[in-house]
């Protein structure tokens, strides 16, 4: 199983700016200059922080599992996923199967920009328990919105309507979904192949008013080797906005070790929140998944476009 993040942020692209990479350059040159600066205080992580950004596009999961691709969300980050996909040289014996968590714009905004839906002789197939799915995808492509019609792709494009009472299979994949917590609804996927296991959750927030969506939620999380959730708001902001569908990342540690979950994946960042604020509330929630995952060891990882998870 490969998975590599294109698009990671939640709401609005959030392109760098000049502003943006000076303050990057002076933060990286005081850092340098400082006396204070010890070789222990440099972090495996002050490279990253200084000199790269977690990444502006919105939400956009590539994962390529037994030959197959998949393709999680199809945020602006897609445009690029697409990309790569045309460079794998395999799309017209492996189809692409896009799994679509919600129809919000930040999650479908980038398909009319994916390429290799544009040749034929490719193979696009969309998931999706939104209700009438294929509609909503066409009504994001009127011609108010969009030149080019959802009708005139040169792919074979199929949509196929899902939902989470049942279980599929895609070329020895199991495929699952789990409705969630998020104004208009949205579904986490599971996609588990020879022992291995990924849940993306796209946009979900945890509420403990509903007990019985926490429980089965964790449920559905059980045992997943690569939990990938919505951490848009810090804990602090994440009280104010109750009921918004979106998650903190202490929530999700706290959801992922009861579901004996082994590597959490942030996801999802505000679009109000700068790659320095990332970077603390990571920090803060590294902390405190040492502190509260002692007996479950469960690590924590921030997403950037660009990063990949073997396993």
């Amino acid at each position: 199983m490969q998975i590599k993040f294109f698009g990671v942020r939640g709401s609005i692209p959030v392109p760098a700016t000049s502003l943006h990479i000076k303050e990057k350059l002076k933060q990286a040159e005081i850092n340098i200059r400082s006396e204070k600066n010890t070789e222990s205080q440099q972090s495996e992580y002050f490279p990253f922080i200084s000199t790269h950004t977690f990444g502006g596009n919105t939400s956009s999961v590539y994962c390529q599992i037994n030959d197959t691709h998949f393709c999680l969300d199809g945020g602006t980050g897609i445009r690029e996923c697409g990309n790569y996909l045309l460079g794998c040289g395999s799309l017209q014996t492996h189809p692409v199967h896009i799994i679509l968590s919600h129809t919000h714009w930040d999650h479908i905004q980038g398909i009319p920009f994916f390429v290799p839906i544009y040749f034929p002789g490719n193979k696009i197939i969309f998931h999706s328990c939104c209700p009438d799915i294929r509609k909503r995808l066409e009504n994001q492509q009127l011609f108010e919105y969009f030149p080019v019609p959802f009708s005139s792709f040169g792919a074979d494009v199929e949509v196929r309507q899902c939902n989470d009472t049942e279980k599929y299979e895609i070329n020895g994949v199991k495929l699952s979904f789990n409705k969630l917590f998020h104004p208009g609804d949205s579904w986490a996927c599971r996609l588990d192949f020879n022992g291995k296991s990924i849940v993306y959750t796209g946009d979900s927030e945890y509420n403990e008013k509903d007990s019985r969506q926490v429980a089965n939620a964790i449920e559905f999380f059980r045992g997943a080797d690569i939990l990938i959730m919505d951490t848009m708001f810090s804990a602090e902001e994440s009280w104010t906005k109750l009921d918004w569908g979106h998650s903190s990342a202490n929530v999700c540690i706290d959801i992922g070790n009861r579901a004996e979950a082994r590597k959490l994946i942030m996801f999802h960042y505000s679009p109000a929140y700068s790659d320095e604020m990332i970077y603390e509330q990571f920090i803060k929630a590294r902390e405190y998944c040492a502190m509260v995952s002692r007996k479950n060891k469960m690590e924590i990882e921030a997403a950037w476009e660009g990063l990949e998870i073997n396993l």
